[in-house]
């Protein structure tokens, strides 16, 4: 914001304020700035869903399905929030590309079955299917690999901080189990996770 100048909108404004306030959460920390820049990227991601509805995904597009699913997850915004002010940036931002890896994919994952039983195309999963020209199935096997694989990365990265690895072990474990708790995931139906 430049100035003074405020949208008419009361949504607007009170994103304006909010995007202000990230500063002061982080003061002369580039937390803030992963936290704008995230936001904005959601708002982004949010209406070029809205512009691209019906659009015919080319099969060499592969890459398309990462950035999008990248600017519209704000895992790197989640990832700011798992570590308390105590913890200094330098003991996890080299991880926040692999705690992106991490959420994203674990969610492509586990919000896959309830996606497939309402019959969506438009979810990762089947979007990288089509693009890679693999099965469902294979796509699935490649981001819980992957998933497993950034988790110990993390793990790795954040070992020397004990609370870093803490608040990453907690989230983590959150993370999935908020997942399996959720009916909206329909993950009981699977006999996957206890009743």
């Amino acid at each position: 914001m430049i100035g003074k100048s405020y949208p008419a909108d009361p949504i607007q404004q009170l994103f304006c304020y909010l995007m202000t306030e990230a500063p002061k959460c982080f003061p002369n920390h580039p937390a803030s700035n992963i936290v704008i820049t995230g936001t904005l990227n959601f708002v982004t991601a949010a209406s070029l869903d809205y512009q691209t509805q019906g659009m015919k995904l080319p099969a060499s597009a592969k890459r398309y399905t990462t950035f999008t699913r990248n600017i519209s997850g704000i895992a790197d915004v989640m990832g700011v929030f798992i570590f308390p002010a105590s913890v200094p940036v330098t003991a996890y931002i080299a991880a926040i590309p692999d705690l992106m890896v991490f959420m994203l994919s674990a969610n492509d994952v586990l919000s896959f079955y309830k996606e497939e039983v309402a019959g969506e195309e438009l979810n990762r999963v089947s979007l990288l299917a089509l693009c890679d020209n693999s099965t469902k199935t294979d796509v699935l096997r490649r981001l819980i690999d992957s998933t497993v694989e950034a988790h110990n990365i993390i793990s790795d990265i954040l070992k020397p901080n004990e609370e870093a690895l803490d608040a990453y072990l907690s989230f983590s474990d959150g993370y999935i189990w908020a997942h399996a708790g959720l009916s909206r995931y329909r993950l009981k139906e699977l006999g996957v996770f206890p009743k």
